[in-house]
């Protein structure tokens, strides 16, 4: 799969491809020219000529109108069994390279999580990105459905992404037509077989691939692609890590006090939490500075290893071997949504000041005024702050204590409620709206 398209583009553009070459090919077979000019082609004595091939001759043609209608009917015919072949081919290939894709977007979208896989250590040990070994397993979830029938690419997406095809307004009918007629065109030279026969009641001794068979071949794979892309997007958007260790981003830009570099920010450096052995790569990046003094730490890690990050950079602040010159999202705690509707979120976001006018302690006026605990308070105002519909409803109907309470609040808190959203779980940016 290219690495700069993802599957449905890449059918959309095999088919094209197809659909193109058929129509350019019927075109030059309708205006197919014969003079004596003509090369590769000898006259004979009778008025017929032959078509030429390095001195050997292809086939013998009466007329020009002959060999137009030879062209048209049945080459035409074998060319439209050639490209059904090369297009169901195609849909294979779309329908597995779908699944992966979706797995690399995100892992946790096959359920299969106990399911126990076999790496070699060499490989395991090799592989520079958590994207590569990812890669390895998606190939081998899929390498079965390579060698199975198009009945068994249905049932995973069925079981294991939970995506039925026929809920699409897909015909699986006829899905599963074309590939039987792709299987006898390919396998036995386009010969149908008894069961071929009976199961849809077609008496055809032979395989014929016509013009309207191959556009509803085209139209099919086309509306699939577009149905089951929308689908996957929101299987990948919608699944969640099975449980609440969510993933934490943020940032942190700081100083070198002493002019070299601290060892235990190398990114080989390896941390020891929770009788774990952890590598700096697997909790965060640090950007090296371009045209200033300031790295930039972007950290990708666990809610549980915050903590450890947090204690190290407290510990070179002290030593004053750094200087952190950015206001650090991981010196908040780390809220979660709350479990409100979204319709009481809205109506709550209405009751809050403007955004941009927002005051250090919020939230705990907010819980005055709703008579809950500042915890949940909090999980409140993080709803509203990571949805963008939510954030719309700001200071429609401001309550009057949280107004007043706001405009004699700490001034230097903006930056608390901007760390705050850089220091959002990677589930909240996927979803919309918070869980009911």
């Amino acid at each position: 799969m290219k690495a700069t398209k993802e599957p449905h583009e890449i059918l959309e553009k095999e088919t094209l491809s197809v659909e193109q070459l058929y129509a350019v090919t019927i075109w030059c077979y309708e205006n197919v020219h014969i003079s004596d000019r003509t090369k590769n082609i000898e006259h004979l004595d009778d008025g017929t000529f032959s078509l030429m091939n390095d001195g050997e001759e292809i086939k013998n043609y009466n007329n020009h109108g002959h060999i137009k209608s030879d062209l048209l009917k049945v080459r035409a015919r074998e060319l439209r069994s050639v490209l059904y072949v090369r297009l169901i081919s195609a849909l294979e290939v779309y329908l597995i390279d779908s699944i992966k894709y979706a797995f690399i977007k995100n892992p946790y979208i096959l359920p299969s999580q106990k399911k126990i896989l076999e790496v070699q250590y060499s490989k395991l040990i090799r592989t520079d990105s958590i994207t590569d070994l990812q890669w390895s397993i998606a190939e081998k979830e899929t390498r079965k459905l390579h060698s199975g029938g198009f009945k068994d690419v249905v049932k995973y997406y069925n079981s294991q992404l939970k995506i039925s095809l026929s809920d699409l307004g897909i015909n699986l009918f006829k899905l599963e037509k074309f590939h039987d007629r792709r299987h006898l065109l390919v396998h036995r030279m386009g010969k149908t077989d008894p069961s071929y026969r009976h199961k849809y009641n077609d008496r055809s001794t032979t395989i014929r691939v016509s013009s309207e068979e191959l556009d509803d071949l085209i139209s099919t794979i086309r509306t699939l692609s577009s149905k089951l892309q929308v689908a996957l997007e929101a299987a990948i958007a919608n699944t969640s890590k099975p449980n609440e260790d969510e993933l934490f981003i943020g940032e942190v830009e700081f100083e070198i006090l002493d002019g070299e570099f601290p060892e235990i920010l190398n990114q080989d450096y390896c941390f020891v939490s929770k009788d774990r052995f952890i590598r700096n790569s697997d909790l965060f990046k640090i950007k090296a500075p371009k045209g200033s003094s300031t790295y930039t730490m972007q950290i990708h890690c666990t809610n549980q290893d915050v903590a450890l990050i947090r204690s190290v950079l407290k510990r070179l602040k002290k030593k004053n071997l750094i200087n952190v010159t950015s206001n650090d999202p991981i010196g908040n705690i780390i809220p979660r949504k709350s479990d409100l509707p979204i319709e009481e979120l809205a109506d709550i976001a209405k009751m809050l000041p403007p955004r941009n006018d927002w005051k250090i302690g919020i939230h705990k006026d907010l819980a005055t005024i709703l008579g809950t605990s500042i915890r949940s308070a909090r999980k409140i105002v993080f709803s509203i702050l990571s949805d963008e519909a939510l954030l719309e409803h700001l200071g429609t109907n401001t309550h009057l204590e949280l107004l007043n309470a706001n405009q004699s609040g700490d001034d230097n808190s903006e930056w608390r409620c901007r760390a705050t959203l850089r220091a959002s779980p990677l589930r909240s940016m996927k979803k919309k709206t918070p869980s009911a």
